[in-house]
């Protein structure tokens, strides 16, 4: 047992398989709520502005900011120790996080359907087809975000990931000079692109399991 923070519950995740995660999940909506309505209540503005580029940005935003917030909020609270007392299972504890990231983007894309609606622009083939390239980049950009945050924390994982996006956007900018086709490779069809954002979060899950048992040590 001292390798599962010396408790009997700890010991007790193999055979039980964790309480329902429906419980974790249940606890990060109070919190949401309780802590972050305000939070929510912009992104659903934001979300229905017309401007794409204006609600694309908060589309992402939620589907980021809301469980690495969650995510501070149990390392302030030290939940992450309270919680390996108890039978949880890690995969469930990382799962709880990548759902709420998940629920958190359906929230928006909701909200930008509805902008387009209530707007009277009606829903053409443009419309759809950004709104699921954003929520394909979103996944994907929680896809590389979680494991580091599961692995170093959220202070030092958001440097990390901040790091890693001005280093894309470098990369992006020299490609471009380059004369890089972006044109032609962004033509992938939206579905496929929703189809791989999918394929890399669920491969990242695993990883993000890994990266928190090493960090608990």
């Amino acid at each position: 047992c001292a390798s599962r923070f010396c408790c009997p519950c700890a010991c007790m995740n193999d055979e039980l398989g964790g309480l329902d995660m429906k419980a974790l999940l249940y606890k990060d909506a109070c919190v949401i709520w309780g802590q972050l309505k305000i939070l929510v209540l912009l992104v659903a503005l934001f979300c229905l502005m017309p401007q794409l580029r204006l609600n694309g940005f908060f589309l992402i935003y939620a589907g980021i900011m809301f469980p690495t917030t969650l995510m501070s909020f149990d390392e302030r609270s030290k939940w992450d120790t309270l919680a390996g007392m108890l039978p949880y299972a890690d995969r469930e504890r990382v799962l709880s996080r990548y759902v709420s990231g998940w629920a958190a983007l359906a929230f928006g894309a909701v909200m930008c359907l509805l902008g387009y609606t209530i707007q009277g622009r009606g829903l053409g083939l443009a419309e759809v087809t950004g709104l699921i390239w954003l929520v394909a980049l979103a996944l994907g950009i929680q896809a590389v975000s979680f494991p580091i945050l599961f692995r170093v924390g959220v202070e030092k994982g958001r440097i990390c990931i901040w790091l890693i996006y001005v280093a894309a956007a470098i990369l992006m900018a020299v490609l471009s000079n380059l004369g890089f086709p972006f044109h032609s490779a962004l033509g992938v069809s939206a579905p496929l692109a929703l189809l791989g954002g999918v394929v890399l979060c669920l491969l990242s899950v695993p990883v993000a399991v890994r990266m928190m048992e090493k960090r608990a040590g």
